[in-house]
């Protein structure tokens, strides 16, 4: 497929008539060919296993996860109201461990937390340095390529004006060879 080209800097905006024909035809075109152009990169495969996009889906559909009985480590007691030893046991596993936990996170977790902070704050920094060196260089693009038309102007209207006198020139000639061709066929027929 050819490389297309505009001159945004020297052509005129086009009328609402001429987008709505533009629009329509590139539409029609657009419906003959399923296929993305080859030059697009191919769509990224899905890194979901089979059961993640179970999973996936029925969270979408609404459905709520059921993995863990939370009831095993609130509710101690039986239905008689006596505490089950092995719910007791359960309970105080996870209590245990979590005062450990909430122990070595107040020990070191702020340090974790100041060191995340200070990573994201240099890949917020990075990706801000990035996006202004996208934007000058698009910019110095647009710059470039603004000069380059505006430069050429002169050069493109002199071959646009050539152009149609060329064709101007070659109608008038088609006519006068026209014109020649009757006045001989009557002169011919008389």
């Amino acid at each position: 497929m050819p490389v297309l080209d505009s001159l945004p800097y020297l052509d005129p905006e086009p009328l609402g008539d001429d987008v709505r024909r533009a629009r329509k035809l590139i539409q029609s075109e657009a419906a003959l060919s399923e296929a993305p152009h080859p030059s697009l990169q191919p769509v990224a495969e899905s890194f979901l296993t089979a059961a993640l996009e179970e999973e996936v889906n029925k969270k979408a559909e609404g459905h709520t996860l059921d993995a863990i009985d939370l009831s095993r480590y609130t509710d101690i007691f039986d239905e008689d109201g006596n505490i089950d030893l092995n719910k007791g046991k359960v309970a105080l596993a996870y209590a245990r461990s979590r005062v450990e936990n909430l122990s070595l996170q107040a020990q070191y977790g702020k340090n974790q937390w100041l060191i995340s902070n200070d990573q994201l704050e240099q890949t917020l920094k990075r990706l801000e340095l990035e996006l202004e060196n996208s934007n000058q260089e698009l910019e110095q693009i647009n710059n470039d390529r603004q000069k380059n038309q505006l430069d050429s102007k002169t050069t493109l209207e002199y071959l646009q004006t050539r152009w149609q006198e060329g064709v101007r020139n070659v109608i008038e000639v088609n006519v006068a060879c026209l014109k020649l061709e009757q006045q001989l066929r009557s002169t011919y027929d008389a």
